[in-house]
């Protein structure tokens, strides 16, 4: 996909705004978009697949997340890879995902339509 996208379900923020609390600033599910950034000192709600709000550099599992009225929460320390797919990561411009002459099957279907 063209944007970042959450690994995981759960909620997207800056690790500078640790340890929190955060307010929830959004709600983001796969097949919408993240136009607005993300305010500071905030989170947002994302689910897997979903693209993550611009500025979050972070996302945690919703089993790290501890909501009460004062905001959220977040158990655990945060790993490195942060639980982003950036964009292209799987595969870059100019990339051959099929040889010239291949048979389509359902398989190469979705890994064309996976890159558009």
């Amino acid at each position: 996909p063209p944007f970042d996208r959450s690994m995981l379900d759960g909620f997207a923020c800056r690790r500078s705004d640790l340890p929190g609390p955060m307010p929830q600033a959004g709600y983001v599910v796969a097949g919408e978009s993240a136009d607005a950034p993300l305010p500071p000192g905030a989170c947002a709600r994302v689910m897997t697949g979903a693209p993550v709000p611009g500025e979050a550099d972070y996302v945690f599992g919703i089993e790290q997340a501890v909501e009460s009225p004062e905001g959220v929460r977040f158990t655990g320390t945060p790993s490195k890879h942060g639980n982003i797919a950036h964009r292209a990561e799987d595969v870059r411009a100019g990339d051959e995902l099929l040889q010239p002459g291949t048979c389509l099957h359902p398989q190469h279907l979705a890994v064309l339509a996976t890159v558009g």
